[in-house]
């Protein structure tokens, strides 16, 4: 089977903040449901296939948090347990990894890079 890659450019000077205690579909939060078969790496983190089950990436507002600029969070949940924050303090990329037509195998998250930029 064939391996295909797509690639998702967060930018965080260019994300809506995130409003704390608005419902999820509310606050400007991009929801990413994992299947069962699928890993997650983060910078070089790697969580096993089935452990996470959805990815929460959002921005905050600067001021809310004491950062000179906009950093892109991502929030980790195991069922409806939160296990892992990591925090952008650039921009990201999401690559999902697939196997055939549709199938998602791995979701990579990192650093932008600039030839990132350059597609």
């Amino acid at each position: 089977m064939a391996r295909t890659e797509e690639t998702i450019l967060f930018e965080a000077s260019k994300m809506p903040y995130r409003v704390w205690g608005e419902a999820l579909e509310n606050s400007n939060v991009h929801v990413i449901d994992i299947g069962e078969r699928e890993g997650v790496t983060i910078e070089s983190c790697f969580f096993k296939d089935g452990i996470v089950s959805r990815v929460l990436i959002y921005s905050v507002a600067p001021s809310k948090i004491g950062l000179d600029k906009p950093s892109i969070f991502i929030d980790l949940y195991m069922g409806n347990m939160e296990v892992c924050t990591h925090v952008f303090k650039e921009d990201m990329i999401c690559q999902i990894e697939k196997i055939g037509d549709d199938r998602i195998e791995k979701y990579y998250f990192r650093q932008a890079e600039s030839y990132d930029y350059k597609k």
